[in-house]
C-alpha cells in the first residue's frame, strides 16, 4: 500500500463541511433531542450542531478507538437510558468514520440498552466509503483504497499555527 498523504484540515474547512451537513438535515426537515459528540473527534461538531440547533443539549462521552481505548459506556448508558425515558431522537456525531470500529462499537452499546430500533441517526464531517458502517449524514466521502491519506484536523496540531 502507498504512502498515505497528509492533508491537514483547518476550521474553516472543517466548519464548511459542519454546515453542509447542517443543509442536509435542514432540508430533510430533520432535528434531534440530544446531540451525543464522542471525544475528542466530535466535541467541535457536536458543540456547533448544538448551536446550530439552537436549544438541543449536546452531551460529551470520551470513547476512543486510535488513541487510548477509552470507552465511557458508564456515561453513555445513562444518556441513553435518559433518552429512552423521553423517547429521545439521538444524534451521534465524530469528526470521520474511517474503518466504521468506533460508530459499530456505539451501536452495540445503544442497541444493549434500547434494542434494535433505537431512534438513532449518525453524522460525521468525513467518510471512508469503504467503512463497515454507513453513516445517514456526512460532507465529505473519501476512498482510501483509491486515494491513501491521512487527515491532520487542527484541533491536533493548533500549537504549530502559531
Amino acid at each position: 500500500m502507498a504512502q498515505p498523504k497528509y492533508e491537514y484540515l483547518d476550521h474553516k474547512t472543517l466548519d464548511s463541511y459542519y454546515l453542509d451537513v447542517c443543509r442536509q438535515m435542514a432540508s430533510a426537515q430533520y432535528r434531534p433531542d440530544v446531540i451525543v459528540a464522542l471525544g475528542r473527534g466530535g466535541f467541535d461538531f457536536g458543540v456547533k450542531l448544538s448551536n446550530w440547533f439552537d436549544d438541543v443539549p449536546m452531551v460529551p462521552v470520551m470513547w476512543q478507538t486510535r488513541d487510548g481505548q477509552v470507552r465511557d459506556e458508564y456515561v453513555l448508558r445513562e444518556i441513553l437510558r435518559a433518552c429512552s425515558e423521553q423517547n429521545s431522537q439521538i444524534l451521534v456525531v465524530d469528526d470521520m468514520n474511517d474503518t466504521g470500529e468506533t460508530l459499530l462499537q456505539i451501536e452495540a452499546a445503544i442497541k444493549n440498552v434500547l434494542g434494535d430500533q433505537a431512534p438513532v441517526d449518525w453524522a460525521v464531517a468525513i467518510e471512508n466509503v469503504e467503512s463497515d458502517f454507513e453513516t445517514t449524514w456526512c460532507s465529505r466521502e473519501i476512498s482510501r483504497s483509491l486515494e491513501p491519506q491521512w487527515f491532520v484536523f487542527p484541533w491536533e496540531n493548533w500549537w504549530m499555527k502559531q
